[in-house]
């Protein structure tokens, strides 16, 4: 007789085929519980209970200048900084309080405060000290001492002349960072200065400088950003990102809006909680 028939495996149903793919392309029910439980932990560590360190949050109207004063505090605490110095040194670096933390160690202070803006070395603001009249080398007007204001940076001139810069830089949107007006000069003018004597010549002119230094924690922030809602509610958003590493994930949900302004792509990012990220 001839040789026997060679033996042949059954074919794979192509249903079995077709699990054998998904299972590769998704997580096993134990990796992805894990996965699930280790983001969890995260977001319930007792050091993420305050708002401004959860995964995401609604920042009110009423409660974003308290959200400012916290990273102000910090930065002061730590530094031992004017509240204007702390301003000028989170604008800077986009309100991020542990990048400051971390450049502080990599630059040292005398960088940090050079590429920001602060001087470092820093005067009493109460202008000169001689009883005689100085020369403002804008209007080129002798005034008395009372009448010159100095800032941090060291350079004076009179208070007509500071005036009038302050309100040509509000008015051209410039409020946030105010630099000095001598020539060269990247110190960043004390804010408690601009206020004082922008309110007493035009209160409307102060209101908005107010305004824009509040709006500051939005505008120069990385991780706090206006609702898009519209109408606009005037809530801002702050998301937080945790990355895991070696494939990274993204946590980074827009917090639950009102369901009166929620647009279709919010949900959709509330639904997704883990979206693959190419970050990493």
């Amino acid at each position: 007789m001839g040789r026997d028939a060679e033996k042949t495996s059954p074919p794979v149903p192509s249903s079995e085929l077709e699990q054998e793919e998904d299972d590769d392309c998704y997580l096993s029910d134990q990796e992805d519980d894990a996965l699930e439980e280790s983001v969890l932990h995260v977001l319930e560590d007792e050091h993420l209970e305050d708002c401004h360190w959860s995964a995401s949050c609604v920042i009110t109207k009423e409660s974003l200048l308290a959200a400012q004063k916290e990273d102000l505090r910090k930065v002061m605490e730590l530094l031992g900084l004017r509240e204007h110095h702390a301003r000028t040194l989170l604008i800077h670096y986009r309100w991020d309080v542990e990048r400051i933390f971390e450049l502080l160690d990599q630059k040292g202070r005398d960088s940090l405060f050079s590429e920001a803006g602060i001087p470092l070395q820093y005067t009493n603001n109460a202008g000169p000290t001689s009883s005689a009249e100085v020369t403002c080398n804008v209007c080129y007007d002798d005034v008395p001492p009372s009448c010159a204001l100095e800032m941090d940076c060291g350079h004076s001139y009179c208070s007509d002349c500071w005036t009038e810069y302050f309100i040509v830089k509000i008015n051209e949107g410039q409020s946030r960072r105010v630099r000095c007006m001598a020539p060269k000069c990247n110190a960043i003018c004390d804010e408690a200065i601009i206020r004082k004597l922008v309110i007493a010549r035009h209160p409307d002119i102060a209101e908005r400088f107010e305004r824009f230094l509040l709006e500051s924690y939005i505008e120069d922030n990385d991780t706090v950003k206006w609702c898009p809602s519209t109408p606009h509610c005037g809530n801002a958003i702050r998301v937080k990102v945790f990355i895991s590493k070696p494939q990274a994930y993204n946590v980074g949900l827009i917090s639950e809006l009102p369901d009166k302004h929620a647009t279709q792509q919010q949900q959709q990012q509330q639904q997704s909680l883990f979206v693959p990220s190419t970050l990493g």
